[in-house]
């Protein structure tokens, strides 16, 4: 998905919360032209980005299920330095040498914004989907989900029908759960 963020802050999740500040150096593949520029400065002002090592931000990157996480996990008004879990194995697939998002992950875990895959894994690695995305920001920002009589057809059912609701996300944007 690109920069799926982004697109859900101009429709009302992210840049409500953001506002102008003071200036910073700007990523080196993002032109002043581009139609984004303001939100990805303004996102890179409250360091809710960092972009990569060599000062990109690579806006046609795709972005995995960690750097999602992360970027919802800043965004918001949870206390993240008090919440990441380090050297915990909160997920199955979290074996071998701690990587950066595990903390982030056991953090978004505890907080009720990650579930994880039934099998108990994060994937962390994994492109995030628009599906896995909207769960991960309704969950952050307490937006009311619908009630069912009858349990919903898929999991990501009740996440796309709230955000369609509250942002009109889809007038925009295909209604696909596996969009990446």
């Amino acid at each position: 998905m690109r920069k799926l963020l982004l697109s859900l802050g101009s429709l009302g999740f992210v840049v409500v919360l953001l506002g102008a500040s003071s200036s910073s150096a700007p990523f080196s593949d993002v032109s002043p032209n581009d139609p984004n520029a303001a939100a990805i400065q303004s996102l890179q002002e409250k360091s809710i980005i960092n972009g990569y090592a060599d000062g990109t931000f690579r806006s046609t990157a795709l972005v995995n299920r960690a750097e999602f996480l992360k970027i919802i996990l800043e965004a918001t008004d949870f206390p993240v330095e008090t919440a990441l879990i380090k050297g915990s194995a909160c997920f199955t697939d979290f074996t071998g040498a701690e990587q950066w998002y595990w903390g982030y992950a056991c953090a978004g875990k505890q907080l009720n914004i990650l579930t994880g895959h039934p099998d108990g894994t994060f994937r962390g690695t994994n492109t995030v989907n628009l599906a896995e995305a909207l769960a991960m920001a309704v969950r952050a920002w307490n937006i009311p989900q619908p009630v069912y009589i009858r349990a919903p057809d898929h999991w990501y059912d009740p996440y796309m029908q709230a955000t369609a609701g509250a942002t009109k996300l889809f007038d925009f944007m295909p209604e696909e759960p596996s969009r990446k």
